[in-house]
C-alpha cells in the first residue's frame, strides 16, 4: 500500500470529523444565544414597552400632537 495514500485518507477523515464537531458547536452556540434573547425579552419586555409608551406620550404632548 502506498504510504502517501494512507496518510491522505487519514487526514481527510480527521478533517471531516473536525468539521462535524465544529458544526455541532456552532449549533449549540446559536441555540444558547436564541435562548438568552428569548429570556431577555420575556423578563425585560414589559418594562421596556412601558418606558417606550411613556416616552412616546411625552414627545406627542411636547409637539402639541
Amino acid at each position: 500500500m502506498n504510504p502517501d495514500f494512507a496518510k491522505s485518507t487519514d487526514d481527510r477523515r480527521i478533517a471531516i470529523g473536525d468539521w462535524g464537531a465544529s458544526l455541532v458547536e456552532y449549533v449549540l452556540l446559536v441555540g444558547l444565544i436564541a435562548l438568552v434573547c428569548i429570556a431577555s425579552v420575556t423578563v425585560f419586555g414589559e418594562g421596556v414597552s412601558t418606558n417606550i409608551e411613556g416616552s412616546t406620550s411625552s414627545v406627542v404632548a411636547a409637539t402639541g400632537g
